[in-house]
């Protein structure tokens, strides 16, 4: 994965209101958090259905 990838997922991610970015620290080396808005809480009952689909019938 590139820094590139890394840096515009959670950008994209922020813009369609998933998640929020919290700057911990301005100076480099800065410091980012991000966590789920109340939109993107709605997606952990769903995503953890389909985590648990793909590892039940996944081949061993």
């Amino acid at each position: 994965m590139t820094q590139k990838v890394l840096t515009e997922t959670p950008r994209e991610m922020e813009r369609d209101g998933l998640v929020q970015r919290r700057v911990l620290r301005q100076t480099p080396p800065q410091h980012v958090e991000y966590g789920l808005t109340a939109l993107g809480k709605t997606l952990e009952e769903p995503l953890a259905a389909i985590c648990a689909w793909a590892t039940e019938d996944s081949p061993a």
